[in-house]
């Protein structure tokens, strides 16, 4: 009878045991989905950081391009020839001078044009980055969301499965208090 005590006690053990075991399981797994949501939303939250600081950094050279283009279309033709012939000292002809001048004043135009245009495209560049960089910064962000909520069901989940733990150990009737215990028990006395 003392044999089938000790065996009525190792099956309750067990019972109890694979229930907790099942849970610890779940547990475990519960546990681990919350450690690497936390490292996905450090990972997103840098991610978030290096875009917004893309983004500083994408403005700060587009209002420098401003400025450069600004300063470069307030350029105006500055043209000063001296109007005798430096080598034998006569004066030159009108139409010459006109020609000179001209010619100058097409290349400082064309040089400039060409300025202004290279700055408009470094500046589309940019704006076309930056708009890439904004997508990404929206992406990644509601990807943080997502992770945080998540996170928080996670952790709600693991609480709750705490709580089962708790409560199938807590609720796990000793066996002594078993009818079938009680009975061998009155037998072996």
């Amino acid at each position: 009878i003392e044999a089938q005590m000790v065996d009525l006690k190792n099956k309750h053990r067990q019972e109890l045991d694979e229930r907790v075991g099942e849970k610890r399981q779940e547990l475990s797994f519960v546990q681990s989905e919350i450690t690497r949501t936390k490292y996905d939303i450090n990972a997103k939250s840098d991610a978030i950081r290096n875009y917004e600081a893309e983004i500083n950094s994408l403005d700060a050279k587009m209002d420098k391009l401003r400025s450069d283009w600004r300063e470069e279309n307030a350029k105006v033709f500055e043209f000063e020839q001296s109007e005798t012939c430096p080598t034998c000292g006569q004066a030159l002809p009108q139409e010459q001078l006109q020609a000179a001048r001209d010619k100058a004043l097409a290349q400082f135009n064309k040089v400039k044009a060409e300025k202004l245009e290279a700055i408009n495209a470094d500046g589309k560049r940019l704006k076309e980055l930056k708009a890439s960089v904004k997508n990404n910064l929206q992406i990644v962000t509601e990807s943080l969301n997502t992770a945080k909520g998540y996170l928080s069901n996670m952790d709600q989940k693991e609480s709750a499965i705490k709580a089962e733990i708790d409560n199938i150990i807590q609720e796990a009737k000793s066996v002594e208090t078993t009818p079938e215990y009680v009975r061998l028990q009155k037998q072996h006395e």
